[in-house]
């Protein structure tokens, strides 16, 4: 059976699924991986349309798509019906199912884009729908490096500030924010839940080592306000704004624990909140804002 190797967010992985989005991450592997991940299409489903998640096991299925099971944080298992393809397979493989394992092993993980500027990476999180890939593509056209897009991992070192793992080199972009940001000319896959929504690869150069956070922003909908938030305010804020999948650190009973450590976020860098107008005429003028408090 073919295998694939990747180091990502400082773990090796062991994968019996090709996972293009980590092809910047392949590498040989010594010894025995840290992860497993396993594609497994002549098992039964385990209790159909029954979910399972406690602190070491989490087993969902995506009715007419596949069960996963993610386990100790060391093993993912994949079981999908014979005609689901890959790439439906890889979008909740990277997501639910990595955020699961990510968690078992008490690490921490952020709903967020991340963008290298001059003195780090800054975090650009908030609720679906507000703007974050849009925002890291603005900045992305205006010179800056995506770090990470949709699920960023993140090591909190004893001393000095946390750490951003790189994720994939590439962006999810509604259709609307493509014309906007004029990104038709370059390849696009669309994604396999929304329609409307697609995945756009960047051509930039490959980042393998972790980049030290420099500053997270909260995004909301409004006037064109920039505000520096502090203590609870914006260790609440940051909770709200950058857990991802809550009911997965609930159900763990890992929730606490991940208020200690957004809260170790919170006091090594500045957490701001940045709302700006939803209009499209308006995108342009608050990336602007942006762009002039960055530098």
């Amino acid at each position: 059976m073919t295998t694939w190797t990747y180091c990502y967010a400082n773990l090796t992985i062991r994968s019996g699924l090709e996972l293009p989005e980590w092809s910047v991450f392949e590498e040989s592997l010594a010894g025995e991986p840290e992860v497993e991940v396993e594609l497994d299409r002549e098992s039964p489903w385990a209790n159909p349309g029954n979910a399972l998640l406690t602190p070491s096991i989490h087993r969902f299925q995506i009715p007419g798509m596949a069960e996963f099971e993610i386990s100790g944080g060391r093993r993912i298992v994949v079981r999908p019906l014979p005609d689901t393809g890959a790439m439906e397979i890889r979008g909740f493989l990277l997501g639910t199912a990595w955020a699961s394992l990510v968690y078992q092993r008490g690490l921490l993980a952020f709903h967020a884009s991340a963008v290298e500027v001059g003195r780090g990476v800054i975090l650009f999180c908030g609720p679906s729908g507000a703007g974050k890939s849009s925002t890291a593509a603005g900045l992305v056209q205006n010179g800056f490096r995506l770090v990470g897009d949709d699920l960023s991992c993140l090591d909190l070192p004893e001393t000095g500030p946390p750490l951003v793992h790189p994720g994939a080199p590439r962006l999810k972009l509604w259709h609307e924010a493509i014309g906007q940001l004029k990104f038709q000319d370059v390849e696009l896959q669309r994604d396999h839940v929304r329609v409307d929504k697609f995945h756009l690869p960047l051509r930039q150069p490959s980042l393998r080592t972790p980049l030290p956070l420099a500053g997270v922003v909260l995004l909301g909908w409004g006037p064109l306000t920039l505000t520096l938030l502090k203590g609870l305010k914006a260790l609440r804020g940051l909770v709200e704004a950058a857990t991802y999948r809550g009911y997965l650190l609930e159900s763990m009973g890992l929730m606490a624990s991940h208020w200690d450590r957004c809260l170790v976020v919170q006091k090594a860098v500045s957490v701001w909140a940045f709302t700006r107008p939803q209009e499209w005429e308006g995108q342009e003028m608050a990336l602007n804002f942006l762009l002039t408090r960055l530098q």
